[in-house]
């Protein structure tokens, strides 16, 4: 918490090129030959209503902003930031579903964005979730962090990295999270093949279909038996 909330009152750095790009959530089939995304892991209850109980848990816990005191501490509701992260992060959610949304996508694609609006006084205004399949990152010559961003419209925009808050789930390389579902998509996936294969035996009636062969000369009574 004091890392990213510290990021927020740094001076931010120019523009450089960048060099090194880092893929986004992929899709990936398994060893059942199922493809394996968010929106098939979700499709499985067990996954959905996983992740629902964590990110509901998360976002309903409070967050409040301290400031030290000589007896210890005590909430800081007059500091800037109390607004943000206690009540509203931005004009279209609550506290509550900001980091709700944010825990979501952490549990599911490994990592979370938020673009931080800066005010003209060098102070945050606001916290905008971004989703993780519109965000590219990039790693420029000087080895800087740049994230490019894409919207539904297909407009894209360029921030540094002192302009994005970003959560990573269990990161290898300390840049790019690692999704759980991309982890364990062989289990995923045998749960997706379970369940396709049962609903199609259902369909058909739970009648197997296939030939049984005899030996020449087999009569009908002794097929039938």
């Amino acid at each position: 918490m004091k890392k990213w909330l510290g990021r927020m009152f740094e001076t931010r750095n120019n523009t450089p090129a960048f060099d090194t790009y880092y893929d986004r959530f992929a899709t990936a089939q398994n060893v059942a030959g199922v493809t394996v995304n968010v929106n098939s892991a979700e499709s499985i209850s067990a996954v959905y209503a996983a992740v629902a109980a964590i990110s509901e848990t998360v976002g309903s816990l409070p967050l409040d902003v301290y400031r030290n005191t000589e007896d210890g501490r005590e909430k800081a509701k007059t500091h800037p930031l109390y607004r943000l992260l206690h009540d509203a992060p931005n004009h279209y959610q609550t506290a509550l579903e900001f980091r709700e949304q944010m825990q979501r996508h952490v549990l599911l694609r490994g990592n979370a964005y938020a673009e931080i609006v800066w005010s003209s006084a060098g102070r945050v205004e606001a916290l905008l979730p971004l989703h993780p399949d519109g965000v590219s990152i990039l790693r420029t010559s000087t080895g800087a962090l740049l994230y490019e961003t894409t919207n539904k419209e297909g407009r894209t925009k360029r921030l540094l990295a002192d302009e994005v808050l970003h959560l990573r789930y269990h990161s290898d390389d300390g840049i790019l999270g690692r999704s759980p579902i991309q982890v364990a998509r062989e289990t995923v996936g045998l749960a997706l093949a379970e369940r396709t294969h049962g609903a199609k035996m259902f369909e058909q009636g739970t009648k197997l279909s296939g030939v049984i062969e005899t030996q020449p000369g087999t009569t009908k009574v002794q097929a039938r038996e």
